[in-house]
């Protein structure tokens, strides 16, 4: 009996670390996808700076070309 009980919770506590690990996993995965939405957010963000300093350069020369 002490042999099945010993077995048994050896099982449970193998399931509870997979649960555990497979929950790390996910929470990671998580943190995966949301760091490269805000790289895409930070990257959107520059190309359109980018994008109005070059039409700010290019509404000054066609004021005052040189």
């Amino acid at each position: 009996m002490d042999e099945r009980l010993s077995l048994l919770s050896a099982i449970v506590i193998g399931l509870l670390a997979g649960l555990s690990l497979s929950s790390l996993a996910l929470i990671a995965m998580w943190f995966d996808e949301t760091s490269a939405f805000m790289d895409q957010i930070r990257l959107k963000e520059a190309n359109a700076k980018k994008r109005a300093e070059y039409a700010k350069t290019m509404a000054g020369l066609a004021k005052d070309p040189k």
